[in-house]
């Protein structure tokens, strides 16, 4: 155990008015502390060890994480090793098995309990480090810690990032829709940076897929569950740039699922969409009815309120994860919009479910499985009639730009997933040309 020091109060009375009195109460702070420290210490209330008349056993030596030389002779183990700095403050060293490690703080409040804080390995030297732990501390003791510590902090974060740093984009936007249904509210964003496991993550990632059927569903669900897998990783990573969390270990090999991006097999023909409408009940088919005319996502036409039909300008507006956009209708679309949207309160959901409320995913998920089980279609989605709407658009004869500007998507993915419905319309201009 680490000698005490003696430590005098000149408020208390002595012998020697020259000499301060002794002061009890630091000893006793002073004695705590020193049995935080690595040096092995005496249990207390164990008594002490009867005399064998052997030599002593030799003293082991404190840890020392000063030095790099001292960092690269530590055993790997999941507690730091710590070193002393103040009462109550320490800088930490936690070796990794690997042979790498992370700088760490640990602080004892104003109310006794104990904090924790991962610095990362970028640091370099002690001293650094120490100097960090002290910033650290001095920021809590005034009051201005905000350090992201969970999942749900630092993807807020990345967020608050990305407003800063891109605020005319929607990646912001998009990120945030994402956190707050999937991290927010759930337990994965409640957990400890230093405490987030490769199997959170991989749990996580796995939970979004649970409830999709085989099929293109269960690629769908796939594919999404990746691109939100990316978003969390993104997060992550910047919580390790700033040294939020010292390693990457616990999302880095939590990999995506393989074989989604394939090209989509959802396109319908208008037999086959007319026998899935039929076998609907009433409020699946006008919401199914609704994707097929605009080529809209479902999530897109389920937010649509009454208020974004525009009957005056023949226009829809819908807002998906390419942000805001108005969709031109059809003569044949504007009267069934029309229809939709009569009688109802602007805020009232333009599309309802039987019982008069708003359509949302598990929903007509829920109500999609009967379906194809009733026409023995396995495949078919409500995501289909989106595929299909595309489909007939661009092979009868919509150029692609204006299909990916009504449908909220990009040139680049519906010559990926529909080139097949394309028309060929530069062999044909170039068989025109007279070049001889």
């Amino acid at each position: 155990m680490k000698a005490l020091t003696p430590q005098y109060s000149p408020a208390m009375p002595t012998d020697n008015d020259d000499e301060p009195a002794f002061d009890y109460a630091a000893m006793i702070r002073e004695k705590r502390e020193n049995e935080e420290s690595n040096a092995p210490t005496q249990k207390r209330h164990e008594p002490a060890a009867k005399s064998t008349g052997k030599p002593a056993a030799k003293k082991v030596a404190t840890p020392n994480i000063a030095t790099k030389g001292g960092r690269d002779k530590l055993a790997p183990r999941d507690e730091a090793y710590w070193s002393k700095l103040a009462i109550g403050l320490y800088v930490g060293y936690r070796k990794f098995r690997d042979g790498s490690g992370s700088w760490n703080g640990r602080y004892r409040g104003d109310d006794g309990k104990q904090l924790f804080n991962t610095m990362g390995d970028k640091l370099g030297s002690y001293d650094a480090a120490a100097d960090a732990v002290r910033a650290w501390a001095k920021g809590i003791s005034e009051g201005l810690d905000d350090t992201p510590t969970t999942v749900a902090e630092a993807c807020r974060y990345y967020v608050s990032r990305l407003l800063k740093d891109k605020p005319t984009a929607s990646s912001s936007k998009d990120a945030d829709g994402r956190f707050k249904r999937l991290i927010y509210d759930a337990r994965i964003g409640s957990i400890k940076l230093a405490k987030l496991s490769f199997v959170n993550v991989e749990t996580w990632r796995d939970e979004q897929i649970q409830d999709a059927d085989p099929g293109d569903e269960m690629r769908r669900a796939k594919d999404t569950s990746n691109r939100n897998l990316a978003s969390l990783k993104a997060a992550l990573n910047l919580a390790l740039s700033r040294n939020l969390v010292s390693s990457n270990r616990a999302w880095k090999e939590v990999n995506k699922f393989e074989n989604t991006g394939k090209k989509r097999q959802g396109f319908l023909s208008r037999e086959e969409r007319k026998t899935l409408l039929d076998a609907m009940p009433a409020a699946l088919r006008t919401f199914c009815t609704a994707i097929q005319h605009t080529g809209a996502r479902p999530g897109e036409i389920a937010k649509a309120s009454a208020r974004d039909f525009d009957k005056a300008t023949n226009i829809l507006y819908l807002d998906g994860k390419t942000g805001h956009r108005p969709v031109r209708l059809s003569a044949t679309a504007r009267e069934f919009f029309g229809a939709q949207a009569a009688d109802k309160l602007p805020s009232a959901p333009l599309l309802t479910m039987a019982d008069g409320e708003r359509w949302y995913a598990q929903a007509w998920g829920d109500a999609m499985r009967e379906v194809r089980t009733t026409t023995a279609m396995p495949e078919a989605v409500c995501y289909s009639f989106r595929h299909s709407a595309i489909s007939e658009m661009i092979s009868q004869g919509i150029d692609v730009f204006t299909v990916a500007k009504l449908t909220g998507t990009s040139v680049a993915m519906i010559e990926s997933n529909y080139g097949e419905y394309v028309p060929d319309e530069l062999e044909r201009k170039l068989n025109a040309l007279e070049m001889f």
